[in-house]
């Protein structure tokens, strides 16, 4: 069996270049945000169909400043190391700050990763911290630009619907680069995962930058909380086991 990478980017495939041109994309003050206070989901992380690790999204409200922001953190734990990646984000969804932070065990050798993000005007600032290296990268990003970190939790907070679509300017802060991509939504049906029998929304990922990149599938319940029960990026799947709103 092919061993997992912890330094995979679970949320989206990092992009090979930006697009050329503009697209319309989505006015996200306007979204109904349906995301709660201290929301886990947990999800049994298949690569080639056998389960390698386990996949944690946690969903907490702040103020920050007087204002309420989204803290979104996903953990990402196997035999070889942990993995935590998460975003900050605003009310109209817009991206603060974002991190990633990974250790690889591997006999008596330790590795380390971390990287960080931080959106101040219009523009992507990042630092890296692998093992002893550091470096500094800053890129002047699109409009509406969203941070990979959230990029499928925030699909919860669109208004999906059967043959509803739009684009999405992703930024990722592993490369300091920005991927577009188009969703949509393909049609509903009724999927089985460990968490149950659940009638969702399919949703398509499809790059529409330079070069050419796999479609992204996801599966989000067509209840009012729009639960992400699913997700397959070529050989790597992701299915929901846990759903809870509480700190309890």
């Amino acid at each position: 069996m092919k061993k997992i990478s912890i330094l995979i980017i679970l949320s989206l495939v990092i992009c090979f270049g930006c697009s050329p041109k503009a697209q319309v994309f989505e006015d996200f003050s306007k979204v109904n945000i349906v995301w709660d206070d201290y929301e886990k989901a947990t999800y049994d992380l298949f690569v080639d169909g056998v389960k390698t690790a386990g996949y944690e999204v946690l969903i907490e409200q702040n103020i920050d400043d007087d204002t309420l922001v989204y803290k979104v953190e996903s953990t990402i734990t196997s035999k070889d190391g942990v993995g935590i990646q998460g975003a900050v984000v605003n009310r109209f969804m817009e991206p603060k700050n974002s991190y990633y932070k990974q250790t690889i065990r591997g006999g008596n050798i330790t590795r380390s990763a971390e990287i960080y993000g931080v959106y101040e005007h219009g523009n992507l600032s990042v630092d890296r911290i692998i093992g002893e290296k550091y470096e500094s990268q800053s890129v002047e990003l699109p409009e509406n630009s969203i941070d990979n970190e959230y990029s499928l939790m925030l699909a919860r907070n669109l208004p999906l619907t059967k043959g509803y679509s739009t684009s999405l300017n992703i930024a990722v802060i592993a490369t300091a680069q920005v991927s577009p991509y188009k969703i949509s939504v393909e049609g509903i049906e009724k999927i089985k995962v460990p968490y149950g029998e659940v009638e969702c929304y399919k949703v398509v990922w499809k790059y529409r930058g330079i070069g050419r990149v796999p479609n992204i599938y996801s599966w989000y319940s067509t209840g009012s909380d729009k639960k992400m029960i699913k997700y397959v990026n070529q050989n790597l799947e992701l299915t929901l086991t846990e759903f809870s709103t509480s700190k309890n």
